[in-house]
């Protein structure tokens, strides 16, 4: 029977601060890589076959450090990143509430369709998302599986 592990990448230097990271690609911090490490160190003698990440930094190295103590491969998927979130991106929800009230409140009423200027929908992030997870299933048979990606995705 097939398990997979669905794990959030390790923290950064902006989820500390509260800053919305969508796809720009922010590396985990010192606390993030220490936390990636502690799963690794949990996860290693569960039998975990492969590891998958998103391909953005903090996602991708907390993959490269489970896959290391697994002795897994590690598989690098752009269709596992974080949800795009345009001119969203790089700020607090104080700093969107104030300068993109509009898209702030359509975000919430509107919460699967809805695009931030220059991001993508909720919607689109699920579907690219759930061909991932489909490919994924179906190419690993019953083996022991982590996949790696962000707040958002999953």
């Amino acid at each position: 029977m097939k398990f997979v592990y669905v794990i959030r990448h390790g923290q950064t230097e902006w989820n500390a601060e509260g800053r919305w990271q969508g796809q720009l690609d922010v590396p985990l911090s010192a606390e993030g890589r220490g936390q990636a490490q502690a799963l690794a160190d949990r996860l290693a003698g569960e039998g975990i076959r492969a590891v998958f990440a998103s391909d953005l930094e903090r996602a991708a190295e907390t993959g490269r450090i489970l896959a290391e103590a697994c002795d897994a491969p590690l598989y690098v998927d752009g269709r596992l990143r974080e949800l795009h979130l345009g001119v969203f991106e790089g700020l607090t929800h104080a700093e969107i509430r104030e300068r993109y009230p509009h898209d702030d409140d359509q975000m919430r009423a509107n919460y699967l369709d809805h695009v931030v200027p220059e991001g993508e929908s909720r919607r689109a992030m699920q579907e690219r998302m759930l061909a991932a997870w489909n490919d994924i299933m179906r190419d690993t048979g019953d083996d022991r599986v982590a996949s790696i990606s962000h707040g958002g995705a999953s």
